[in-house]
């Protein structure tokens, strides 16, 4: 509102290359082994040594042993339904809140308690993941993502729908930390790449996909509510489906 858009494009641009990017080159590190460390805080001393060769420290999955797990499967349509449900809910937001009488301003003003919300709990949620399994995060993140869309087409009032942004921050935010180490976790980190090339790929397909089903069921049905309340199934069935089998 100040700059104009045309001005802060531009200026986040120059953000990136010039706080982000040295940031990045100066304090992120490889892998733990580089340093003479074990991941999770272990010691293996500082000897310059092949400290490939003292032995693995886990066990490493190669991706066709992965993909003919049915844990990895369970893991990605966890992940991969909340990509799609949350961007077809973002594409649809300002529909959603006019069908329910709330104007454009109260639209974009919840979109910074979903940031502020998502960056505590991604803070919260990298402390957590030490502590707790990674399936009752990816499970509690899957069951806010059911409220969120159960919640969404019956929005009343201004306070509502910053309540909405906030269980939707939290939703993003776990899903954030548990997206980043899920893969590690469950099978290695030697074939990570491949692992994720392919996760990430069902993802963004997801992502790509989500808004198309909204749409089609706001013209065929009148109105969001029958096609969100529907969609809140698939992350509730989940969410218990991943606490109880993805171990």
């Amino acid at each position: 509102s100040v700059f104009g858009w045309r001005y802060t494009d531009p200026l986040l641009g120059l953000l990136l290359l010039f706080v982000m990017i040295p940031l990045g080159w100066i304090f992120v590190r490889n892998r733990p082994e580089e340093y003479g460390l074990e991941p999770d805080g272990g010691n293996r001393g500082t000897d310059s040594g092949d400290l490939e060769s003292r032995g693995p420290i886990e066990e490493n999955w190669t991706l066709s042993e992965v993909i003919r797990t049915p844990t990895f499967w369970l893991l990605v349509a966890g992940l991969s339904s909340m990509s799609a449900l949350s961007t077809g809910l973002t594409f649809h937001f300002f529909s959603i809140f006019k069908d329910n009488g709330l104007s454009s301003t109260v639209t974009a003003s919840i979109f910074f308690p979903i940031a502020a919300t998502g960056a505590v709990v991604q803070l919260a949620g990298g402390l957590l993941i030490d502590r707790i399994p990674v399936r009752v995060m990816l499970a509690t993140s899957l069951l806010l993502q059911a409220v969120v869309l159960v919640m969404a087409p019956v929005l009343q009032s201004v306070e509502m729908a910053f309540g909405l942004g906030v269980l939707m921050g939290m939703r993003g935010g776990f899903q954030m930390v548990v997206s980043n180490v899920v893969w590690a976790n469950y099978f290695g980190r030697r074939h990570l790449g491949s692992i994720t090339g392919v996760t990430s790929t069902l993802s963004v397909a997801g992502s790509a996909l989500g808004p198309m089903p909204f749409g089609v069921g706001r013209d065929l049905l009148g109105s969001y509510e029958g096609i969100l309340t529907g969609f809140a199934v698939l992350p509730f069935v989940l969410a218990f489906v991943t606490l109880f089998f993805a171990k």
